[in-house]
């Protein structure tokens, strides 16, 4: 073979790799989807629980240069899978911090919402970042299956979550703030009076 040929070969076999190494994630990210069945759900304080995901994204934060700040107050304990809804919590917040790339911030809070605002009380909790943010125009489709802003990216993280949260009988929303960039999560988790888990 020419140089020339033995170049387009290697190209050639580089973007094979690369469109297999996507359909491996694509494959991965379909069986996470289609097997998000709750497991063991108990009362739990999501304190602690978004408290450890802080810890765990703070290292990559510094790495960065972004700030992240979480607001939290006492709240009542709620029934939920605590292992699926911190898998949600930190991809949202790893989210964030892929969006921002550097010099930027997260800010987290956590809230009891009232039964007057909603239909049951609940907890809300918010994670906001000042990244590039999406088009308003994206922003219905950002959790339907294979949609994704970035490249090389399955588009399964956010369908995945928010069938997680709806599991959970719960929302999971994404705005756009009034003043500023970036973009704003909400979850809302509500409080159950009676359950059959383990308490």
């Amino acid at each position: 073979l020419s140089p020339g040929e033995k170049e387009k070969n290697s190209e050639f076999l580089k973007a094979v790799k690369h469109n297999i190494l996507r359909l491996r994630n694509i494959t991965g990210s379909l069986v996470n989807y289609s097997a998000m069945s709750s497991g063991e759900r108990i009362s739990t304080d999501i304190n602690p629980l978004i408290n450890d995901i802080v810890s765990l994204a703070s290292a990559e934060c510094k790495k960065r240069n972004i700030s992240i700040r979480w607001q939290h107050h006492p709240l009542p304990k709620i029934v939920i899978d605590p292992n699926r809804i911190h898998q949600v919590l930190f991809n949202l917040i790893l989210n964030s911090i892929q969006a921002i790339g550097k010099d930027g911030q997260i800010e987290i809070s956590c809230t009891l919402t009232e039964a007057h605002l909603l239909s049951t009380p609940g907890i809300q909790i918010e994670i906001r970042d000042d990244g590039p943010g999406i088009p308003e125009t994206q922003l219905e489709n950002i959790f339907n299956p294979f949609v994704s802003t970035k490249p090389n990216h399955s588009g399964i993280g956010l369908a995945t979550a928010k069938k997680c949260i709806q599991d959970h009988h719960g929302r999971l929303s994404a705005h756009l703030p009034k003043e500023g960039k970036g973009i704003i999560f909400q979850i809302f988790l509500p409080i159950t009076q009676t359950s059959s888990s383990r308490l």
